[in-house]
């Protein structure tokens, strides 16, 4: 799937987790398909064990992005942001 680049967009994402849970074996070769990708294809790698990946150091071959869980007045004065942008009428829970 990841050898070829996309049919219909500009881009493939591929999204992998817990892959500082793999083996020494299946790390290897995930990471010499990498090698082998069209440039169109772009990884996401989700998981908590920060610059590991299967046993090796990612840090040379990614980009490292941190996340934090938003707050419940962040998700709502978004969600208000976008309806008033769409011209829609929402009422606040009560």
């Amino acid at each position: 799937m990841v050898r070829y680049a996309p049919a219909a967009a500009r881009s493939k994402v591929v999204i992998l987790d817990e892959t500082h849970m793999l083996t020494d074996e299946a790390s290897n070769a995930l990471l010499k398909s990498f090698g082998r990708t069209a440039r169109s294809v772009i990884f996401g790698d989700g998981h908590d064990a920060a610059g590991r990946f299967g046993g090796h150091d990612s840090v040379r071959r990614s980009q490292h992005f941190h996340f934090r869980a938003l707050t419940f007045n962040e998700i709502a004065g978004r969600i208000e942001e976008i309806a008033r942008k769409e011209d829609l009428k929402i009422e606040a829970a009560r």
